[in-house]
């Protein structure tokens, strides 16, 4: 992550936009076929800086750099907003490559920043239209559902669309995660990702799992509402075993997950196919101190609707 920015550079700032990760509970796989799946957004982001430039086109500032991806997208962006050039600094603390959705709080982000840029305020439809037109530079075809997250904030149930499908899940309680990002086991998660890709572009024969995955989905998400923590953790432990035994797991998740297991959560499963792992504790304390003896990073969250609402 970048440090703060210098006094005298926030004296030139004009626009900033900020767009928080998400992390998958129940039922990612599962939306390929049109089913439902549970998403909560997370306290960490991605925040976008913007001024004016001059003619020097888009310069993009971020902790890896200038990249011409990065530029790309600021200047699809910029086009829609009739901007030209602009100077752009990017903050973050989502890691890359973990399925936190960080490509797509950063295309929200930044859409945001540029249209504050130009005196615009812009409608929601139109902030995820262009936010997934600027992910796709990233990621060829990118996922509606990450902007979507990105862009409305809070706990969600959503289905893929276009467009999706998209309802805020009121909590009669908080309910408290631990996220664990495990080191990258190439091998396993290629295996895992794979697997996923199988899934998703051939899903008639695998129709039983999806459907298995959905109704899980939308019955961890009434868990999730009326605060019924002893059936959500043991649903989560119940779909980690199904995802794992369909070769969508490896076998640094789920050490990841056993850890956590032992350490007293009520439930953990692999978040996604990147190397995420979600549990849902009473008490953060003994899994994060679990995880990172064992040298995996980890952070908590409390799930609060009105906290996380954009």
């Amino acid at each position: 992550m970048i440090g703060p920015l210098p006094a005298a550079s926030l004296r030139r700032v004009m626009a900033h936009g900020f767009a928080p990760g998400k992390i998958f509970l129940l039922g990612e796989h599962a939306l390929a076929a049109g089913h439902p799946a549970l998403v909560a957004t997370l306290p960490r982001g991605t925040s976008v800086w913007a001024e004016r430039a001059g003619e020097c086109g888009f310069l993009v500032e971020s902790a890896n750099g200038v990249r011409a991806q990065l530029a790309a997208a600021a200047q699809l962006v910029g086009a829609h907003f009739g901007i030209v050039s602009a100077r752009v600094r990017i903050e973050s603390d989502l890691p890359i490559g973990q399925g936190l959705g960080a490509s797509a709080a950063f295309s929200v982000a930044l859409c945001r920043a540029l249209a504050a840029l130009s005196g615009r305020t812009v409608p929601l439809a139109e902030l995820c239209s262009l936010a997934l037109e600027a992910q796709s530079v990233f990621e060829g075809r990118a996922s509606s559902v990450d902007t979507t997250a990105a862009a409305l904030g809070g706990v969600l149930s959503l289905r893929r669309g276009p467009p999706p499908v998209v309802e805020a899940v009121a909590l009669a309680r908080p309910a408290l995660l631990v996220v664990a990002l495990t080191e990258p086991d190439q091998g396993g998660r290629a295996r895992a990702r794979a697997a996923a890709d199988r899934l998703r572009l051939t899903p008639g024969p695998s129709g039983w799992l999806l459907t298995r995955l959905g109704e899980h989905a939308q019955r961890g998400t009434a868990e999730l509402a009326r605060g019924d923590f002893a059936g959500l953790g043991a649903r989560l432990d119940e779909v980690h075993a199904l995802l794992a035994s369909s070769g969508l797991s490896s076998p640094t998740v789920d050490r990841a997950v056993a850890i956590l297991r032992a350490s007293g959560v009520r439930g953990a499963k692999l978040a996604g196919s990147a190397g995420a792992v979600v549990a849902l504790v009473d008490d953060a304390a003994p899994a994060l101190s679990a995880l990172h003896d064992r040298g995996v990073a980890a952070f908590s969250l409390s799930l609060d609707a009105a906290r996380f609402a954009a």
